[in-house]
């Protein structure tokens, strides 16, 4: 047995440590992000006429170009990608197994019918990713995917549709016991913890919107737009609630040390929101003929971008005051929550580019690869970096890299 199962198995085994595959998965997705927004797309397959993500072909056409330099990139990332993806995989099929034998114990039990029993809803969120993973390596690696792309959606609606059936019975069976009951204990909600079910119905929304933005086929993109805006509008009505509780019980009681980090848990939350808008808008506009300026794009980015340094901040201010950072990532304690540290940096990253290629280069304001757009590009950049270096910090402290 690895020295991780042995820790797992001393202690109470923890849902959240699914967040350590979710946070394997973001990485990957982030520098997979470097080839969507720096690579030049192929668009000609017999008549289809959108490819969204960077191609095989594409990947092929630049490998045979004369840059060594941008090869020698290009590996980089794909490496990176290839890497973390796999462990993502790794992570997942340990989490499953130590979930099983953690539900026959008395720790489940436990939880269920407590606060915490919404950390169940990190399983679907993780999910969730694999399924965005699967997606991104067929566009990277299957030649001519984009041929037949069609036949692909309806499964991948089937698949996040699954994905969120199970995280509405999971959050129907903990919510409706809690308003049935009155066993919620706000005293112990001074955290955002309970923004993780938020996360999960975004993660799923922003995977049903890409067959609204991608699909050539108006029936099948429809489908995907109804998902997505009922995932997005439950997570904005169920997130205005948990959002404000979880604040009040903070301003009351102080924030609980351990799951403090899940102030930053915004952050995500509104990257996926902001992508599966901006992914319904690009489907609105061609297939109902409805055109948004620059300015929109440009107006919505920095807005959400705007959400996103306030809470980093604001998280970053509280998460010293209290030694945080000493105490979780460099000192002694430990916790499977500290791994929710790693979706924001990757949140921030992801959608930086976004705001960049859709709010600054497609409105003129600045030049793709000028020395500004570079300039521009630098924090998001160090954002990723530092959390791949907190990244490697948890898993030397959790024993993953002996798994």
């Amino acid at each position: 047995m690895s020295d991780l199962a042995k820790s797992v198995s001393e202690k109470s085994y923890n849902p959240n440590y699914f967040l350590s595959s979710l946070g394997n998965g973001g990485l990957a997705i982030s520098f997979y992000m470097y080839l969507h927004f720096l690579v030049p797309h192929v668009k000609e397959f017999g008549g289809y006429d959108k490819v969204p993500l960077i191609s095989f072909e594409a990947l092929m056409r630049d490998f045979k170009g004369d840059d060594i330099f941008r090869k020698f990139l290009l590996v980089v990332m794909i490496g990176m990608f290839l890497y973390l993806s796999a462990r993502h995989f790794k992570y997942l099929f340990f989490n499953l197994k130590q979930y099983e034998n953690f539900k026959k114990g008395e720790s489940f039990k436990n939880l269920l019918g407590k606060n915490g029993e919404i950390s169940l809803m990190a399983i679907p969120l993780t999910f969730a990713m694999t399924i965005n993973i699967f997606f991104v390596a067929g566009s990277l690696f299957v030649p001519g995917l984009w041929s037949f792309v069609e036949y692909l959606f309806p499964g991948a609606i089937m698949g996040f549709g699954l994905a969120g059936f199970f995280a509405l019975k999971m959050f129907f069976s903990y919510f409706q016991n809690m308003l049935a009951t009155g066993k919620f204990d706000c005293s112990k909600n001074n955290n955002l913890s309970q923004m993780i079910a938020i996360f999960t119905f975004t993660m799923v929304a922003v995977g049903l919107s890409a067959a609204a933005a991608m699909s050539n086929i108006k029936a099948t993109a429809t489908i995907g737009m109804i998902g997505s805006i009922f995932f997005l509008t439950i997570s904005v009505v169920m997130g205005f609630v948990q959002f404000v509780i979880g604040m009040r019980s903070m301003l009351t009681n102080g924030i609980d040390e351990e799951s403090s980090v899940s102030l930053w848990v915004v952050v995500p939350i509104v990257t996926l929101f902001g992508i599966a808008v901006l992914r319904l808008v690009h489907g609105i506009e061609y297939y109902y003929e409805t055109h948004y300026s620059h300015g929109f794009y440009f107006g919505i980015t920095w807005i959400l971008v705007s959400i996103q340094i306030f809470f980093l901040i604001l998280g970053y201010g509280v998460l010293k005051k209290i030694n945080y950072f000493k105490n979780y990532i460099f000192g002694d304690k430990a916790s499977a929550s500290s791994y929710a540290l790693i979706c924001p940096g990757v949140a921030m990253f992801v959608f930086g580019l976004f705001f960049i290629q859709h709010g600054l280069v497609e409105s003129t304001v600045l030049t793709k690869f000028s020395p500004l757009y570079f300039l521009v590009l630098t924090p998001f950049v160090a954002v990723q970096l530092v959390t791949f270096y907190i990244f490697l910090k948890l898993d030397k402290k959790h024993y993953w890299n002996k798994l």
